[in-house]
């Protein structure tokens, strides 16, 4: 459980600052559960055009929160979610999907990773590709180092099967931010720390 936030705090976060000019967004959440242990949060947010709204747009986000920051894992499968959802009426059936996908994802990436490991002939073929819908073997894919799903016969989810390192970030380089942000990355750090919002603006 989360123990840092209330969930109306949390749902908060997942809407950014300027939403409503832009179609969509990435949010970044930090978050500690019991025992200070830390969770990370990933949530794509969705601005849609939708004249039967009061403000002309439908706004909507998706958020995941998991123990490790494989922010770079979850995006191709919120993006993809998010559609469905609001295609479907936003249906609860979409986030129980949606959470299908990425524990048969884990289990899947876990399997052949350990089958790597054990079996060394196989290091060299190529990986399964799972259909989400029936979980039936649909053909064989030439990269050795992912895994796939077929989520909601819209798009295929590539899941890499080699773990983080400790110094990675999924989706975001250390060194390009140091190197963008110079002696400013502290003041980003500690804003985040202390759980400030910070926006970045560029040209």
């Amino acid at each position: 459980p989360i123990t840092s936030h209330q969930p109306q705090d949390i749902a908060e976060l997942c809407l950014p600052d300027g939403g409503h000019k832009r179609s969509c967004d990435s949010i970044y959440i930090l978050l500690s559960g019991e025992g200070d242990k830390p969770l990370y949060g990933y949530a794509y947010f969705r601005n849609k055009a939708d004249t039967s709204e009061k403000r002309g747009a439908r706004q909507v986000a998706i958020l995941i929160v998991a123990s490790v920051p494989y922010f770079d894992r979850f995006r191709p499968f919120l993006t993809v979610a998010i559609e469905e959802y609001l295609s479907q009426g936003e249906s609860v059936e979409v986030i129980h999907s949606l959470y299908d996908a990425l524990e048969q994802s884990y289990r899947k990436t876990k399997e052949l990773a350990l089958k790597r490991l054990e079996t060394p002939e196989l290091q060299g073929q190529s990986t399964t590709h799972i259909d989400h819908s029936n979980g039936s073997r649909r053909g064989l894919l030439n990269n050795p180092s992912t895994c796939t799903l077929h989520l909601w016969d819209r798009m295929f989810v590539m899941q890499p099967l080699e773990p983080l390192q400790d110094n990675e970030f999924g989706g975001i380089s250390l060194r390009d931010l140091v190197v963008s942000f110079r002696a400013q990355t502290m003041s980003i750090w500690l804003a985040m720390m202390s759980l400030k919002r910070v926006l970045f603006c560029g040209p």
